[in-house]
């Protein structure tokens, strides 16, 4: 039996091939125009004969608030679930309704589910020295702390409290009565403050920082002292903010053996605050000293016409986010001595120099704005450098 070629049937299949084969290249080139950048969805359309779809317009106001203050349909610069700055304050940054990590990047909100405190954990390693050392070399070890923000109502303003413990010459000193002995150093610092808000773009903060120390300086005393901190600026922009901040003397400390007296220094300092589009902070100072210094051994009052202990204070800190709950931070501080080069220069020298990590457990280490979030401190907790301690009498 002869069987016949069925070549009606493959006809069909190639025929079939083929119309599949051109509805594929059809899709993949209209693929390819809609994501070229030099031809757009609509030269397709145009293409095909076709009349372009409508595009969808995105939503320009903030319905509800979010993790990140915004909810996902906001646009660029939305800012009505705060205090409604929209894009009048400039948000070259880009927008705070994007990411986990950008909870603070509006002028000033509360939003993120209620939130109304906050605060960060750090920790830093230091190499430090100020008159108290003397003839001592410096002091070098390492401290952890932590830094709290509360919210007061509605309002621009809040409370703050924070506090840390150092560590340092873990291998004992050359000098002292407890040359083998560590010294350790405790900072308290609370108060209260106001952030700028695009309304009144002045910011505000009175604080009161303690110090308790342990084997300090090249005497290995253990003096107690106070002073007032107080500093306010001007929100030039979302990323720039310039002021002024002072350390004022409060409660000084004397002790024998020898007997060597201790106040903290009053400083006047001019700063510049400067924040990244990346998040990142950067924060410098210049300033300057008292006119006058503790008087002989064992005075407890500064001293007319004795002068000042520094021509210049200047510092800077640095912080600079990692992820969304870490950052890496370091400081310097120097303050240069008003004194001829030689031994009393030597003595008055001062410097602190501090390399650490902080963590945000909330999940805003990233801030574009100056300001930030309301919930969160506004100055950091006190440290070696910006409590600088004067001596007299030290070996």
């Amino acid at each position: 039996m002869r069987l016949s070629f069925p070549w009606r049937l493959m006809w069909q299949a190639l025929a079939c091939g083929l119309l599949v084969t051109t509805a594929q290249a059809q899709t993949r080139a209209y693929q390819d125009f809609s994501d070229s950048d030099s031809i757009a969805p609509t030269a397709f359309n145009e293409h095909l004969g076709k009349e372009p779809a409508e595009a969808p317009v995105a939503s320009t106001t903030c319905t509800s608030c979010g993790n990140n203050g915004c909810n996902g349909s906001c646009t660029e610069g939305c800012n009505s679930c705060g205090q409604g700055c929209g894009q009048s304050c400039g948000h070259s940054c880009g927008s705070g309704c994007q990411s986990c990590c950008n909870d603070d990047d509006i002028w000033f909100s509360n939003c993120g589910c209620g939130r109304s405190w906050g605060g960060y954990i750090y920790s830093y390693g230091e190499g430090f020295r100020g008159p108290a050392d003397g003839n001592f070399g410096g002091n070098g070890g390492g401290a952890t702390g932590v830094n709290l923000g509360r919210q007061i109502g509605d309002s621009s303003w809040g409370i703050q409290l924070g506090g840390s413990y150092g560590s340092y010459d873990w291998r004992g000193r050359t000098s002292g009565n407890e040359a083998t002995i560590m010294q350790s150093q405790l900072f308290f610092t609370g108060g209260v403050y106001r952030k700028a808000t695009c309304d009144s773009p002045v910011s505000f903060g009175l604080l009161y920082d303690m110090m308790v120390n342990d084997n300090f300086g090249s005497a290995s005393h253990e003096p107690f002292l106070t002073q007032f901190r107080i500093q306010t600026g001007y929100a030039v922009n979302e990323q720039n903010e310039i002021g002024f901040w002072t350390a004022l003397a409060d409660r000084n400390a004397q002790q024998g053996g020898p007997a060597v007296s201790y106040r903290a220094v009053n400083t006047y300092n001019l700063y510049l605050n400067h924040k990244f589009c990346g998040g990142a902070q950067s924060m410098s100072w210049i300033g300057a000293a008292q006119g006058t210094r503790l008087g002989p051994a064992g005075a407890l009052a500064p001293v007319p016409g004795t002068g000042s202990l520094y021509t210049l204070v200047l510092g800077n800190y640095t912080i600079i986010p990692i992820t969304c709950r870490l950052s890496g931070y370091t400081s310097v501080m120097y303050g240069i001595p008003s004194a001829s080069n030689g031994v009393a220069a030597a003595r008055d020298e001062t410097y602190s120099i501090q390399a650490g990590m902080i963590f945000y457990p909330r999940a805003n280490a990233r801030s574009r704005s100056v300001s930030g979030a309301g919930w969160m401190p506004y100055m950091p907790v006190a440290n070696n450098s910006t409590f600088l301690v004067d001596a007299n009498g030290a070996p």
